[in-house]
């Protein structure tokens, strides 16, 4: 699996401190959300106490609220509270969901979804143009009805054009 990279989320503008934001990425749910702040999180999708999908929830105190029981977590992924057992008692330690580290560049929210420490991964492709004067971006976003591994090994098999591909030459 392709993991140890930066992952493209949504656009910027998408990631909002209105509601959680549900994408897929690599076959696997993710949410996203602002906090107060204006910064961007990354969370799993998938509330750990009954299997919610944060992204049906919302977004209260710079945290993702579960839409089944009320459980919010936090941009590390903590659970900080959990309605039913009452406002004195604290979450185990063991109530979170995975968090990921986020960067914006280029308007585009990214979330790195490997294990590497901080200094170990990779950077995001540096483009130089990006916000000269002579220079403009486009950004298009499509959905691809494909499994992400094949067309990975696609792209790293240049011998398989002539037959599968044949107006593309050799």
């Amino acid at each position: 699996m392709y993991i140890n990279f930066w992952y493209p989320v949504a656009r910027c503008e998408e990631v909002t401190n209105e509601a959680p934001l549900r994408v897929r990425i690599l076959c696997l749910d993710f949410v996203a959300y602002r906090d107060s702040t204006g910064n961007a999180h990354v969370l799993s999708d998938t509330c750990i106490h009954r299997g919610g999908a944060l992204g049906n929830g919302k977004v209260k105190k710079d945290c993702v609220e579960c839409p089944y029981h009320g459980w919010r977590f936090n941009s590390k992924g903590e659970c900080t509270r959990i309605p039913s057992v009452g406002k004195q008692t604290k979450p185990p330690l063991r109530a979170r969901v995975d968090a990921y580290p986020v960067q914006e560049k280029y308007g585009i929210v990214f979330a790195f979804l490997g294990d590497l420490p901080e200094d170990e991964r990779p950077p995001i492709l540096p483009i130089d143009e990006h916000g000269t004067p002579d220079w403009r971006s486009t950004l298009l976003v499509f959905d691809v009805d494909y499994y992400y591994e094949r067309s990975i090994e696609n792209g790293l098999d240049p011998a398989h054009n002539e037959y599968v591909h044949p107006t593309h030459g050799y």
